[in-house]
């Protein structure tokens, strides 16, 4: 499916150039109607393609979500984890899904994932279905992420879930997207973004500080909102922080 994703995407953007075309074509000066008869069902033509494309992709992206969530099988939550992680970038709106599923996978996986070390070469992992049985070679990159996109998506899981605090699992997640990101945090056209991101956390946060698993990082993510030269002013302005901070 990650192939099939990866190549309508390909076909789209070929296809702009082409679109282009017959769109000067159409519009270099006087023509004979039997060129402008041309040039029309050749636009024609291209918009028929990208509408069939697109209408493809929709397809392959329902098909995603069928497939792959916290009800499918363990080793297809885990394959997904990663042969979806190239598409993220592209496919932005795979991001809740793709978190919400991140979050509950086993703890082995989620560290490989989220590790900004890169994975020793050929490194493999195997999964029987039925009778068969599977080795696939796994790769990931964290700079593949859009850590803003993941820490977002992953605050409105948690409060969607009606949780009242923060667990181990997607303290992992924070510390990735904000503890261990002091670049993406100090840079000023984001900070608006980052800024929604902790009115949504900070509650969270205060709570988690009493937790004696989640402190020190917890601590670490406070100390990058309040420290932060993009945010820090917007944070100490918040009026719910006046009298927590």
């Amino acid at each position: 499916m990650s192939h099939l994703l990866a190549q309508k995407g390909d076909e789209m953007k070929a296809q702009k150039p082409a679109a282009n075309r017959a769109d000067v074509a159409s519009s270099g000066g006087p023509a004979s109607p039997k060129a402008a008869n041309a040039g029309g069902a050749a636009g024609a033509g291209a918009a028929g393609d990208r509408n069939s494309v697109k209408s493809n992709l929709n397809l392959a992206i329902d098909i995603i979500h069928n497939c792959f969530n916290l009800d499918a099988p363990k080793s297809i939550q885990k394959i997904g984890l990663f042969k979806l992680q190239e598409l993220l970038p592209d496919f932005k709106l795979l991001y809740p899904l793709y978190v919400n599923v991140l979050a509950q996978t086993d703890d082995d996986i989620k560290q490989m994932i989220l590790s900004e070390e890169p994975m020793r070469p050929g490194e493999e992992i195997f999964y029987s279905f039925g009778s068969g049985s599977f080795r696939y070679k796994l790769k990931s990159d964290v700079n593949l992420f859009d850590k803003y996109l993941l820490a977002n998506s992953l605050i409105d899981i948690i409060i969607a879930h009606g949780y009242d605090q923060l667990h181990q699992q997607h303290m992992q997640i924070f510390m990735l997207c904000i503890g261990n990101n002091a670049q993406g945090l100090n840079q000023s056209q984001n900070a608006d973004s980052w800024f929604k991101v902790f009115q949504k956390i900070k509650d969270f946060i205060l709570i988690a500080i009493c937790d004696e698993e989640l402190v020190n990082d917890t601590l670490v993510i406070l100390h990058q909102f309040l420290t932060s030269p993009a945010l820090k002013f917007q944070v100490y302005d918040y009026e719910d922080c006046r009298d927590q901070l």
